[in-house]
């Protein structure tokens, strides 16, 4: 039960960072997001690197770590992208795409629907076609 609530309870505090660097984006505060960015990286223990080469198959394995919270780690590294997107330009809709791909894998894939990811994907798709 402890495992659970300290699982939980990262989560969330996960779910606040990515929130805050979507406010911070909002408000054209992007810098705040480097560190950010950084530690949700640090926290699920990923590189940028890690996540854009990764088969989508080994990356929710490699996620899961044996308390099958791979699908909702993958969907906050795939915001994380997308957040970081914003902080690279040169790499902007590469990093766009992945994160699109990994929020399709998750749809496909998980037994759940999210509002919140089908928006997020919307948000993405229109992202990509502005830039």
């Amino acid at each position: 039960m402890l495992k659970k609530d300290i699982i939980s309870l990262q989560f969330k505090e996960l779910g606040k960072m990515v929130t805050q660097m979507t406010a911070n984006r909002e408000n054209h505060a992007e810098y705040k997001n480097e560190t950010l960015v950084e530690t949700v990286y640090q926290t699920l223990d990923l590189t940028q690197g890690t996540l854009m080469t990764t088969s989508l198959d080994d990356l929710l394995h490699l996620l899961d770590r044996d308390d099958y919270g791979g699908f909702f780690r993958m969907e906050l590294a795939a915001r994380n992208l997308m957040e970081e997107s914003f902080l690279q330009p040169n790499e902007h809709r590469a990093l766009l795409k992945r994160a699109k791909e990994l929020l399709v894998f998750i749809q496909q894939h998980d037994n759940t629907y999210s509002i919140g990811r089908a928006m997020l994907l919307d948000e993405i798709e229109k992202e990509l076609q502005n830039s």
